[in-house]
């Protein structure tokens, strides 16, 4: 049993990585946020991230005692990120909560594929529409994520 998680920039790959590993290994797919609301702006989105990392830290504590292998598709380095590029400071406490992963891997792909699979979203976040615009978005993005996993 471990704990997986995969980060990274939207559209670099996460989702598809996870869902494919998770099957093949019989693992315990888990995505963060666990739910899909509609936010009015990027500080209630993250409001809803932090919800979503503490709810899946119940699930995620829950399979591991059942011996089970949990990927989860983005984590608490991405409420990091987030945090950073909104200028917000993390929540000092949130960490001591969250079980802590085994593995953590940062997913990245060139900014045109990138943008091609972003491309064929049909919601897209005002970040996902900043990465299709702009390839420094892109570069941005992925340098805090370097940061944040080094």
């Amino acid at each position: 049993m471990s704990f997986i998680v995969y980060e990274g920039a939207d559209g670099v790959g996460k989702t598809f990585t996870c869902k494919k590993l998770s099957k093949k290994n019989k693992w315990f797919y888990l995505k963060t946020p666990p739910f899909k609301k509609k936010c009015k702006n990027p500080k209630e989105e993250l409001d809803n991230y932090i919800v979503g990392l503490l709810l899946n830290s119940f699930t995620i504590r829950e399979k591991l005692a059942q011996g089970k292998t949990v990927i989860c598709d983005r984590y608490y380095s991405t409420y990091l990120v987030d945090c950073a590029l909104l200028g917000e400071k993390p929540l000092p406490w949130l960490k001591e909560y969250l079980p802590v992963p085994d593995k953590e891997v940062l997913l990245t792909a060139p900014w045109e594929v990138v943008v091609k699979r972003l491309k064929r979203k049909r919601k897209r976040s005002d970040l996902e529409n900043e990465i299709i615009k702009d390839e420094k978005v892109y570069r941005k993005v992925e340098k805090k994520f370097r940061k944040v996993l080094d």
